[in-house]
């Protein structure tokens, strides 16, 4: 039986220093930067995070090596959050 593979990115969340893993659903792609909500266990909406690392497959047995992570515990990026840009015209902000 092979080894199960996972998507997983490595985030910060805004005023803490620590890194958390997420897996990541396997359709999305995330490059170092990008912010994201995520499910967390000590918060009951989503919480903003940025990518410190692209997301990345993984096996498993890996996650508990290199991160100290079991697999059945990690929680899930939700979605991403990209910026909206207006323009204004001069005066209207004013």
């Amino acid at each position: 039986m092979s080894e199960k593979v996972y998507r997983v990115v490595t985030v910060k969340h805004p005023n803490n220093k620590i890194p958390y893993t997420f897996e990541v659903p396997s359709s999305m792609e995330l490059n170092t930067g990008d912010f994201v909500l995520c499910k967390t266990r000590t918060a009951k909406i989503p919480q903003v995070a940025q990518c410190i690392t692209p997301s990345f497959m993984i096996l498993g047995i890996q996650l508990k090596e290199f991160y100290g992570i079991n697999a059945n515990d990690l929680m899930p990026v939700l979605g991403i959050l990209k910026p909206k840009m207006y323009a204004f015209e001069r005066g209207e902000y004013e």
